[in-house]
């Protein structure tokens, strides 16, 4: 298996080669989304999903699909849901912000 190392926009990305012209990571999003960093966040604080979502101001539904996606048609309560998971809430609510806009284009 060939691969590629390189900077993009910042950050280095590695690329291997699944085949001729076919990249392991072609259509996949590397970076983490909101909903991964909550999921994380979740798991390490070792929190139940349904305290999470009610911190967030979310259905349990809404929360899994916002950790599957990184998009919810809700705004989640950053303050509470960082407060519970320990995480940053200014940080949260800047990947959400991020979101929004690669949404948008």
């Amino acid at each position: 298996m060939a691969g590629a190392i390189g900077k993009s926009g910042g950050a280095w990305v590695v690329k291997l080669a699944t085949g001729v012209g076919r990249w392991l990571t072609d259509g996949m999003t590397l970076e983490d989304h909101l909903g991964d960093i909550i999921r994380k966040g979740r798991k390490a604080a070792n929190v139940s999903a349904e305290a999470v979502a009610r911190a967030a101001g979310l259905s349990t539904d809404e929360l899994s699909a916002l950790e599957e996606s990184g998009q919810s048609a809700k705004k989640p309560d950053f303050a509470t849901l960082a407060g519970v998971l320990g995480l940053h809430p200014g940080k949260l609510a800047a990947s959400w912000a991020a979101g929004c806009r690669r949404q948008r284009i």
